[in-house]
């Protein structure tokens, strides 16, 4: 029989932690105790290159990595040429060449 009250009928109370949350709260629990003290014991037994990989994978529990992105420098290079552009213009100055902004225009002006 279908349920058309709108009203909950069974199941779990507000607030009661499903199982599979409630294994992880066990789970937390032990390592929080017992776990912790065993974990410091197995890394104490490690030495060099598998003592920073261990850290260096527990860390992406604590603190997820950065993706990567790739860099672009034209955008900056064509911004500073527009720039440079307006400003002649403002000023009543010429472009010395046509080849754009040079490496001594920016470091001369």
């Amino acid at each position: 029989m279908a349920n058309t009250t709108g009203k909950k009928w069974g199941g779990r109370q507000k607030g009661t932690p499903n199982k599979r949350t409630e294994q992880w709260n066990i789970f937390a629990e032990w390592m929080m105790s017992d776990g912790l003290v065993r974990l410091k014991d197995e890394m104490d037994k490690l030495n060099g290159r598998e003592y920073v990989n261990t850290v260096k994978d527990l860390m992406e529990y604590f603190q997820p990595k950065l993706s990567r992105i790739e860099q672009d420098n034209n955008y900056k290079t064509d911004n500073i040429e527009k720039l440079y552009t307006i400003l002649r213009g403002i000023a009543g100055i010429k472009p010395k060449s046509d080849q754009g902004v040079g490496e001594d225009d920016v470091q001369g002006q």
